[in-house]
């Protein structure tokens, strides 16, 4: 604020910022396909222990930033996990799984010593990229939720 200037000019554009708020937050409470196309919408990241695929494409995840956001909350491989939600402001929301079963680690494989105390299921294996167990042990098909062909044995703890 400078004194050879008013606060009209100020108050002016405050005010068109509120109203335009507010009306957008009624408008929004009157119609949730408008709500969602001005706030955004929950997606289902993890659900049952499986990546989708699908719904990190339209949210612009990377498999990176969403394992890091599963070791923030303590979760060490995929079966521990029974939903994983990102919200329409971006926070995320972890519902563990209440029965534990085997799963894609989460750890990055920089971390050899800490990877090396962990336990592996050699009998099990899920896709390397979203953790789904294939339907029969054949390593050398292409896993159905993603397509890709990398195997890795199952984590558990």
């Amino acid at each position: 604020m400078a004194p050879d200037r008013g606060v009209l000019p100020a108050m002016i554009i405050a005010l068109t910022v509120v109203s335009t708020q507010r009306i957008i937050a009624r408008w929004a409470f009157r119609d949730q396909r408008f709500e969602r196309i001005s706030q955004g919408n929950v997606s289902i990241l993890v659900c049952d222990g499986v990546v989708d695929v699908k719904e990190m494409e339209k949210t612009g995840l990377s498999q990176e930033r969403l394992f890091a956001e599963l070791r923030c909350n303590a979760i060490l491989h995929l079966g521990e996990v029974e939903r994983l939600y990102i919200e329409a402001n971006g926070a995320f929301t972890l519902v563990k799984a209440k029965e534990l079963s085997p799963g894609l680690s989460v750890l990055p494989i920089q971390d050899e010593a800490f990877v090396g105390e962990c336990s592996f299921d050699e009998q099990h294996s899920v896709c390397g990229f979203c953790g789904l167990a294939p339907a029969q042990e054949n390593k050398s098909s292409t896993c159905d939720n993603c397509g890709k062909q990398e195997w890795k044995p199952a984590m558990q703890i």
